[in-house]
């Protein structure tokens, strides 16, 4: 019985949301990765990049003292993610 309710938990989680999820992410991570090296190797540059390192770190701690109001009402939205999608990456590409 647990066997199954394992099985069906792991089908529920590998679903298309989270392989897109998953790969967006990883595309994201290379488009920034150069960048973000850079800035890493050198962090006593200039005083002015020494925060940059907390932002994720407060990011994630507002992301989750506020994930219940966050994560209420989950739905597609590709009328505004396309759009978002497209912009970004022209921002990139220029």
């Amino acid at each position: 019985m647990k066997g199954i309710a394992l099985e069906r938990r792991l089908v529920s989680l590998i679903n298309k949301r989270n392989i897109l999820f998953l790969l967006l992410s990883i595309v994201a991570g290379g488009m920034v990765y150069t960048p973000l090296r850079d800035l890493l190797a050198n962090p006593v540059r200039s005083e002015y990049y020494s925060h940059i390192l907390l932002i994720p770190l407060v990011s994630g701690f507002f992301l989750y003292m506020g994930r219940k109001g966050i994560f209420s009402n989950l739905k597609y939205s590709y009328s505004t993610g396309i759009p978002l999608l497209i912009i970004g990456v022209l921002f990139y590409v220029l």
